[in-house]
């Protein structure tokens, strides 16, 4: 027998993943015709022809080759197998995750392929796809072409064609949507398609790249979106970035997402998954939608809500940094029992481990609700676990990750593309959270998170937090945000670190403790520290420049009784002047 071109076997089986794509000398995994294995069979270009072997059942070229050429001649008939008919033989529920049988006697493939979908037959009659069956086998029809892809009934995921070369998408479009879907497999499209989305799959799954002409086609069709619903897996996310580039380079519009409430942690990784467990109809969640510009004039307009306690972000990301006895897992315990009495529920996400010893007594002590507090101790980086997130925070109003180092999981925190990482995680999560951060080994006291201004933008608002006296471990806290952009309403202030009762000491203003710390067992003693000359005139030049005149009025307005002689302020407003500024005032003298 004379073996077949590597190009010929390609054709008919379907590859896992690739070693090599280089041309002349490609070599992959594929499925196994033989006895079924997923991706244990082995082929490799050699001037041409096929190297194979399979790894599962050791099945040389030879054998794939027969197993190829007996599918379509010994099973498919001719005309090929009985078409997909308007009558119902019955649903028969599967059990909860099971992949479906070969079919009896009384249940037929389509009868199987609807189960495995969790609709009935009727309701796959109904969306007129082109399928075909025979003896044990489901078909995926091409009637434009001739072309069938057979797939055993059974939990094999073997493959196979009849006919001419593979379509690059099943079903052909031939009336498309201007906005279609595109996944991997040929139940998603059935899933997708049951709730009401135009659906289509990629016939070669996630290796088997969708050609540039196929994308055109489609536009010149009038697809202006395609919504990519890859497997949330590998090659899964592998194959989307693909398809992604290759529909953008023929001008459409591309959304990459998934299907809304998938669980990737529970091993959940397509639209059957999620439609096996929560029934229909399914929904679709956008990872991003940069692909939409969208016009000011449509975008409501939202004022920016007052700080919660005048300190962080009511919406957005805030981060409370400092070294690692600074106070911060105290202050934010304070926080957070004080938005339990004001009725929010906060989760905590707890990378440290420190429920028990650090924030049940912590919040314990400054009389929180712990009803209304819930704790969840991750194992993984929290950008891989940022949409489970997403769905356990739902039914909180605030989050606090505990810490940001340890949420990482080793990876460099001073790296801006870490900070990015986090930053699109938090964004993803989707409530407001509160990030406690460290500082770095060679400055307990920076401008900035990890010494990194990354992470400074990452945020709304950030808060520094420092003993006033370094070497003092009683000393009080000193607090201060450094972003300008967000310090309206929030001065540098000190903390007195000493526990004190409510009927603290008289001459304490604890004494008369604020409405909302009432109750209270603990709370923290907050006092305006008075900012120096260096920080007023810096807060100035932040608002209206480096202008001497313009800073002195400043001061006159702002700051009447400031005391500060205009020599003083123009020694500050001097140094401050970034480098630039001082060249182009020489240039200018000159």
């Amino acid at each position: 027998m004379a073996l077949m071109t590597f190009s010929w076997f390609l054709e008919r089986l379907d590859v896992a993943r690739w070693e090599s794509e280089q041309a002349g000398a490609r070599s992959a995994f594929v499925n196994c015709p033989v006895h079924g294995g997923s991706d244990s069979l082995h082929i490799t270009e050699k001037n041409g022809k096929a190297l194979i072997k399979c790894f599962g059942c050791e099945a040389d070229a030879v054998a794939v080759q027969e197993a190829l050429e007996a599918e379509p001649q010994d099973i498919v008939p001719k005309p090929r197998g009985r078409r997909v008919s308007p009558f119902s033989t019955g649903h028969h529920a599967a059990a909860d995750g099971d992949e479906g049988s070969t079919p009896s006697a009384s249940i037929t493939p389509l009868d199987w392929l609807a189960e495995r979908c969790s609709i009935t037959r009727a309701e796959l009659d109904a969306l007129n796809l082109p399928l075909a069956e025979h003896d044990n086998l489901v078909g995926f029809d091409f009637p434009e072409s001739g072309a069938t892809k057979w797939r055993k009934a059974d939990n094999s995921k073997t493959f196979s064609w009849a006919g001419p070369a593979a379509p690059s998408l099943w079903p052909m479009p031939t009336k498309p949507q201007d906005e279609i879907v595109v996944c991997e497999g040929e139940a998603d499209v059935i899933c997708l398609r049951h709730s009401g989305f135009d659906a289509y799959s990629v016939t070669k799954g996630t290796q088997g790249a969708v050609p540039a002409s196929i994308w055109e086609a489609l536009a010149a069709e009038g697809v202006e979106t395609v919504v990519l619903l890859f497997d949330m897996d590998d090659a899964g996310r592998k194959g989307r970035a693909a398809a992604a580039e290759g529909a953008r380079a023929a001008g459409l519009m591309v959304l990459e997402g998934r299907v809304a409430g998938i669980r990737p942690l529970a091993g959940e990784k397509d639209a059957r998954d999620v439609a096996r467990r929560q029934g229909y109809p399914l929904g679709i969640e956008h990872d991003a939608n940069e692909d939409y510009p969208v016009l000011l004039s449509d975008i409501e307009l939202v004022m920016p809500e007052p700080p919660l306690f005048d300190r962080v972000h009511a919406s957005e990301h805030s981060i409370l940094y400092g070294d690692g006895s600074s106070g911060k897992g105290v202050v934010a315990a304070n926080w957070v029992s004080r938005m339990t009495i004001a009725n929010m529920r906060v989760l905590i996400v707890d990378y440290e481990y420190h429920a028990s010893s650090e924030w049940k007594y912590r919040i314990d002590g400054f009389g929180g609700d712990m009803t209304k507090v819930a704790i969840i101790q991750p194992q993984k980086p929290i950008w891989e676990i940022a949409g489970w997130l997403r769905d356990i925070a739902a039914g909180f109003d605030y989050v606090v990750v505990d810490s940001v180092t340890y949420a990482c999981f080793g990876e460099e925190v001073e790296k801006s593309v870490n900070a990015t990482r986090y930053s699109m995680a938090i964004n993803m999560i989707g409530k407001p959270t509160l990030s406690i951060a460290h500082v770095t080994k060679e400055n307990l006291d920076p401008n900035h998170p990890f010494g990194s201004i990354f992470w400074s933008n990452g945020a709304r608002v950030t808060i520094g937090l420092s003993r006033k006296k370094a070497d003092d471990p009683e000393s009080e806290r000193i607090m201060r945000n450094p972003k300008s952009n967000q310090r309206a309403g929030f001065r540098t202030l000190a903390i007195d670190w000493s526990w004190l009762p409510n009927d603290a000491p008289p001459g304490c203003a604890c004494a008369n403790p604020p409405q909302d710390q009432v109750m209270l067992k603990r709370h923290l003693h907050e006092t305006e520290v008075n900012p120096t000359l260096r920080v007023l005139v810096k807060e100035a030049t932040d608002a209206i420049g480096y202008s001497l005149p313009d800073v002195v009025t400043y001061f006159e307005d702002n700051f009447p009784n400031h005391g500060f002689s205009k020599s003083s302020i123009a020694k500050w407003l001097v140094d401050l002047r970034p480098p630039e500024f001082k060249r182009s005032s020489r240039n200018r003298e000159s």
